[in-house]
C-alpha cells in the first residue's frame, strides 16, 4: 500500500495567527474525501497549513485530484487542489505547489477595453501569425507578433470599437502575461471533472478562446503519440458502382449496407477502436474497390473518406440534413448540415457513434474530411455550452415566437395593451414547433390542444429554449462516445468548437490555403519561374473560386481539405513535366496521380487556355478506373433493397 504524506498552505483561514505550524491552537476537524481514495486530513481551526495523506492499493493509477469538505460543515476547505502523477514511498513528504496566479491587473485592463468576442479574434490571428512562423507566440515580443490588423476591424466584435494600432499590441501583451501563466497552471486542472465540480477546471475552460493554439497543439500532440497504436491490418472491400447506384437512384440507404459509408459501418463496427488509433498520414485500412483497376496506394483509402463525407452530407444517409438557413436561404451557415432530428433509433445512434471514431481517426491521421457543420454540433463535443446564438445560427427563424412574446409582454406591463388581447393574439399559437426538419414537436403532453396565453407564457418560452438547445443532444452524445474510444476526449475541453472544427475538417481552400499549397509545392523538370507555373498559381488564386479549388485538390489527391499546417502535410504536390505534349502543349489535358498527389502540366502559351483545360480534367476525370484489375471484376447479383422504406431525396 502506497502512503503520500501532503501539507498544503491554506489559502484562507478563520484565525489571524501568522504561524505556520500544524499544532496551532483549535480544535481539529476530519474532512471527508468526495473525490479520491482511503485518505484523511486534519487541520487546526486557525491553522494556516494542513497535512493530507492519501492511501491507495491500486499501484497501477495514479491518484489524481482530492476534493475535501469539512465534517458537516458544507463547505470546502481552500486549499490548492493537488494532482499526484506516481507513487512515491510511504516515508516521502511531499509539500505542493501553490498554482500559479494569474496577473489579475491586466486581465481586467484587457477586459475593459475588449470584448470576449474582441479578445477572441486577436487570438485566432495570433494563432494564424504562429502556424506560419512556425513560433510560439509567448517567447517573442509583442512588437514581433504582426497582425493584420484591417482583417480584425471588419469583424464584427472589433468595428464597433473604437480602437487604435497601440490597442491590439498592448492585448497581444496582456495576452502573452495570460498564457505564460496558463502554460504552468494545465498542470494543476483536472480536465475529465464535469462542469460545476472543479472551479479551478470551469474557469479554464471559460477563458479557452484566450489560450493560444500553440499550447494546446503541444500538450495534444503528446497525449496523441503516447496513446497511439501500431497500424493494424485491415483491409475493407468497397462496392464503389453500388454506392453511386444509390444517387443515381435517388433512394436512401437506411440500413447502411450500399454507400460506401454504409459499407465501411458494416465491415468494421466490431473491429476493436485502437485500430483508428493510428500515427499522422497513416491509414486506418486499406480501401479496395471490388472490379476497379486500383491497389490503395493513398489514394482510394482518401477517395473513399471523402466519399463517404459526400454521402453523410446528402439524404443518400439518413443521418444529416441542411440546417434550416440553408433550405430556406436564409441567415448565415447556409452551407452547413446538422442531425436529423428522427434519427435517434438504437441503430441511428449506432452510425453517429462510427462518424465519432471517423472524426478520431481524421485528428490523429491528419486526413481531414469534408465535413461542414455548425457551432451546434461541435460545442458539446468540447464539453463548451450550447448558446441562443448557436440555434439562430442554423435557424434564423428558431425564435420568432419568443421574440413576439417578449415585445406584446413589453406592451402589457407598459400598460399599452391589455392581458386579453395579449390572450387572443397569441392563441394562434400552441405548444409546439417545428423541429430542424420541418416536423411539429409538442413541447409538452397534448401540446397541441393547449394554446398560448399570459398564464402560460413562461412556460412555453422555458420549454421552447429548452427544445432549441437540446434538440440534437442524443446525435452529439453518441458522436461524442465514439470519438472518446479513438482520442483522450477530456483534454478537449479546452479547444474551443473552431479549433476542433480545424482539426478534424480543416480550413477549406482559403486564400491562405494556398499560400500554404505553394509553399508545399516541388517541380519536377521545370522550377516556379517558368510562364505556365506563374500561369498556374494566377489560376489558383484569380480565376478558381473555392468551390473549385476544392475540385482541384480532389483531383491530384483524392480529398478536399489541404492539412492545417506544413507539418501535417503527408507529402508535397509535385507539378511535373507533361513530356507527351512537348511539341503541342495546348492540344493536351494535365494527368493528376492522385496517390503520390502530382500532376503533369502542360506548358499552356496562356492562363486562359490552362483554366479551361485543367476545368475540363477535374469536372470529369475524377473517378477511380474501373475497368477492372487486381481486385477482379464486380459482382453481380441481387443487391438488398431498401425500397420500402422512404427515401429522403426531394
Amino acid at each position: 500500500m502506497a502512503q503520500i504524506q501532503i501539507t498544503a498552505k491554506l489559502l484562507g483561514g478563520e484565525g489571524k495567527d501568522k504561524g505556520n505550524s500544524k499544532e496551532e491552537e483549535g480544535k481539529e476537524k476530519e474532512a471527508d474525501i468526495i473525490f479520491g481514495s482511503s485518505s484523511s486530513f486534519t487541520v487546526g481551526k486557525k491553522a494556516r497549513e494542513g497535512t493530507l495523506v492519501v492511501s491507495n492499493n491500486r499501484t497501477d493509477k495514479s491518484i489524481r485530484y482530492v476534493r475535501l469538505q469539512l465534517e458537516g460543515e458544507g463547505k470546502q476547505l481552500r486549499i490548492p487542489q493537488v494532482q499526484v502523477f506516481g507513487y512515491w514511498k510511504a516515508t516521502a513528504d511531499i509539500r505542493s505547489q501553490s498554482p500559479p496566479i494569474i496577473p489579475m491587473p491586466s486581465f481586467k485592463i484587457l477586459h475593459r477595453i475588449f470584448t470576449r468576442g474582441a479578445i477572441s479574434s486577436i487570438v485566432a490571428l495570433i494563432n494564424r501569425w504562429s502556424n506560419e512562423e512556425v513560433r510560439s507566440p509567448v517567447n517573442c515580443s509583442s512588437e514581433e507578433i504582426k497582425l493584420n490588423v484591417d482583417s480584425l476591424k471588419s469583424s464584427q466584435h472589433i468595428e464597433k470599437l473604437d480602437l487604435k494600432k497601440s490597442h491590439f499590441t498592448f492585448a497581444v501583451a496582456m495576452l502573452q502575461e495570460f498564457n505564460l501563466s496558463v502554460i504552468d497552471l494545465l498542470d494543476y486542472v483536472d480536465l475529465s471533472l464535469p462542469r460545476s465540480y472543479s472551479q479551478l477546471t470551469d474557469n479554464v475552460r471559460d477563458v479557452r478562446s484566450y489560450i493560444f493554439w500553440h499550447h494546446k497543439k503541444e500538450m495534444w500532440n503528446k497525449v496523441l503519440e503516447t496513446s497511439k497504436k501500431g497500424q493494424m491490418n485491415v483491409s475493407v472491400q468497397l462496392d464503389f458502382i453500388g454506392a453511386k447506384a444509390v444517387f443515381a437512384k435517388r433512394k436512401t440507404d437506411h440500413k447502411a449496407r450500399r454507400t460506401l459509408f454504409g459499407q465501411c459501418f458494416q465491415q468494421l463496427k466490431n473491429k476493436n477502436s485502437d485500430m483508428f488509433k493510428v500515427g499522422t498520414n497513416v491509414r486506418a485500412f486499406r480501401a479496395n474497390y471490388v472490379g476497379m483497376g486500383s491497389i490503395d496506394a493513398g489514394g482510394p483509402y482518401r477517395d473513399a473518406l471523402e466519399n463517404m463525407c459526400k454521402e453523410l452530407q446528402s439524404p443518400a444517409l439518413p443521418l444529416f440534413m441542411k440546417c434550416p438557413n440553408g433550405r430556406l436561404e436564409l441567415g448565415e451557415n447556409r452551407n452547413t448540415f446538422v442531425p436529423r432530428p428522427s434519427s435517434t433509433s438504437s441503430f441511428h445512434l449506432q452510425l453517429y457513434k462510427f462518424v465519432g471514431k471517423l472524426f478520431g481517426l481524421a485528428m490523429r491521421s491528419k486526413s481531414l474530411l469534408s465535413l461542414d457543420l455548425p457551432s451546434i454540433v461541435w460545442k458539446p463535443l468540447v464539453s463548451d455550452v450550447v448558446t441562443d446564438s448557436d440555434v439562430q445560427a442554423i435557424d434564423r427563424v428558431s425564435w420568432k415566437t419568443s421574440e413576439a412574446i417578449r415585445e406584446h409582454e413589453e406592451k402589457v406591463e407598459n400598460k399599452k395593451m391589455d392581458v386579453s388581447i395579449f390572450d387572443s393574439t397569441m392563441r394562434q399559437f400552441n405548444f409546439t414547433v417545428p423541429g430542424s426538419d420541418g416536423k411539429l414537436k409538442e413541447l409538452i403532453p397534448n401540446g397541441g390542444n393547449i394554446s398560448l396565453q399570459w398564464s402560460n407564457r413562461k412556460l412555453y418560452t422555458e420549454k421552447l429554449r429548452e427544445f432549441r438547445l437540446h434538440e440534437f443532444d442524443e446525435h452529439v452524445k453518441a458522436m461524442r462516445s465514439g470519438l472518446s474510444e479513438v482520442v483522450p476526449i477530456t483534454y478537449l475541453s479546452v479547444f474551443t468548437w473552431r479549433e476542433l472544427e480545424s482539426q478534424i475538417a480543416g480550413y477549406g481552400m482559403t486564400d491562405k490555403q494556398i499560400d500554404l499549397l505553394e509553399k508545399m509545392t516541388d517541380y519536377e523538370g521545370g522550377n516556379k519561374d517558368e510562364p505556365h507555373i506563374k500561369f498556374f498559381w494566377k489560376m489558383m488564386r484569380e480565376r478558381f473560386n473555392n468551390e473549385q479549388r476544392v475540385k482541384f485538390l480532389v483531383f491530384v489527391w483524392g480529398r478536399s481539405r489541404l492539412p492545417v499546417t506544413a507539418a501535417d502535410f503527408e507529402k508535397k504536390l509535385t507539378i511535373q513535366s507533361h513530356h507527351s505534349s512537348a511539341a503541342n502543349p495546348d492540344a493536351f489535358f494535365p494527368i493528376a496521380h492522385t496517390c503520390f498527389f502530382s500532376i503533369e502540366l502542360p506548358k499552356y502559351t496562356s492562363l486562359d487556355i490552362m483554366t479551361k483545360k485543367v476545368l475540363w480534367a477535374m469536372n470529369n476525370c475524377t473517378s477511380i478506373d474501373a475497368d477492372g484489375g487486381p481486385m477482379g471484376g464486380r459482382p453481380v447479383g441481387n443487391t438488398e433493397s431498401d425500397d420500402e422504406l422512404e427515401t429522403l431525396f426531394d
